[in-house]
């Protein structure tokens, strides 16, 4: 009898899809793990698994066919190229979760479907390109005050009591502050009351720069015509503040220099006694005065769009006048009373989200 043939090598009857391997411990086809790529020999008919290059690449999905440029600096920004397995995405940073490792945060024509929450893209590799490295991170608005970065991607790398998209939106029982989400008063009652009391004091102070306004028809016995003669020492005093804008100053701006007047003879200090101030300096004042406040408070509530990022420059200047401001809402929020207040929903995923 001729000699039998040894038996065929068991992968021969298994055949593997692209991104397995033939497993000889367990006789069948396992998936490439993460950090890998799968790939079949053609002669031998077996398929194994292949590391991608460390520093240079990652895949962190498993049973995959290739692996995708990492596309981070040597400081490891916007992602960390150190272990292929995972896409490390540096604090301050922020990624979708779900979304596929070689899709480009800066494309336009990828069909995504986003909310205020999370964004569906396609996971096939209809829109990849293994030439160009992909964005695969974008900065968020609020930098590392909202976004941890990290291995886990969309709330899993939010701060505390932020998730959604850039970890913007505030979470249940938080509140948006200038900066960041901030965690609600455990005492509302108390809280409220103080706002009430906030808000009272500047019905007050706004009513007082109404009637100072209307200094122009404050006479000097106190007449007003407003207050009229039921509060004489608030009108006096009114009347002795520098007058408003809409005061009609009858005389021309003085071009020469006023002739000085007489010192006191108690003064020993000058010889020389200082003019007594300009009306039109005066009005140059409070007109100044009022559209520089009115101009912080324009600028200060552009903060509120938490989706948008703002120059670094412009942060800087917004937190700086948030030193002076008075918010009567950041003592009890309103999203603390009455629930979250409504965000603005995205329309996709636009190519400026990245850098």
């Amino acid at each position: 009898m001729p000699p039998s043939l040894p038996p065929s090598p068991w992968f021969w009857s298994e055949k593997c899809v692209d991104g397995y391997k033939h497993d000889d411990e367990t006789t069948s086809c396992t998936p490439c793990p993460a950090g890998t790529y799968g790939e079949c020999d053609s002669a031998s008919e077996r398929c194994y698994c292949i590391g991608c290059d460390t520093n240079s690449e990652v895949q962190p999905w498993r049973g995959q066919t290739y692996c995708v440029l990492c596309n981070g600096d040597q400081n490891g920004i916007p992602v960390m190229c150190d272990d292929p397995e995972f896409i490390n995405v540096a604090e301050g940073y922020f990624r979708p979760d779900g979304l596929h490792p070689g899709l480009s945060l800066d494309r336009s024509d990828v069909p995504c479907q986003s909310n205020i929450l999370t964004v569906s893209c396609p996971t096939n590799d209809t829109y990849i390109d293994l030439k160009r490295k992909p964005v695969m991170a974008v900065p968020c608005p609020w930098g590392r005050a909202s976004c941890k970065g990290g291995t886990g991607h969309g709330d899993t790398s939010c701060a505390d009591g932020h998730e959604g998209l850039f970890c913007a939106t505030c979470k249940e029982n938080w509140y948006r502050s200038s900066d960041k989400c901030r965690k609600c008063p455990e005492n509302l009652g108390h809280a409220t009351t103080i706002t009430i009391l906030f808000i009272a004091l500047g019905v007050v102070v706004l009513g007082l720069m109404a009637l100072y306004l209307r200094t122009a028809s404050a006479s000097p016995d106190g007449s007003h015509e407003l207050l009229g003669d039921c509060f004489p020492t608030v009108a006096r005093a009114l009347a002795r503040l520098p007058p408003s804008t809409h005061r009609q100053v009858s005389a021309p701006r003085p071009r020469a220099r006023p002739t000085a007047l007489p010192c006191p003879r108690s003064n020993l200090l000058y010889k020389v006694c200082l003019p007594p101030p300009f009306p039109w300096f005066s009005l140059q004042i409070s007109a100044t005065f009022k559209i520089g406040l009115g101009l912080v408070q324009c600028l200060s509530t552009l903060r509120s769009f938490t989706k948008v990022r703002w120059p670094r420059t412009f942060v800087v200047l917004i937190e700086a006048m948030n030193v002076v401001l008075i918010e009567a809402f950041a003592v009890v929020p309103a999203e603390c009373i009455v629930g979250t207040c409504p965000q603005f929903e995205p329309m996709g995923w636009p190519a400026s989200h990245g850098e």
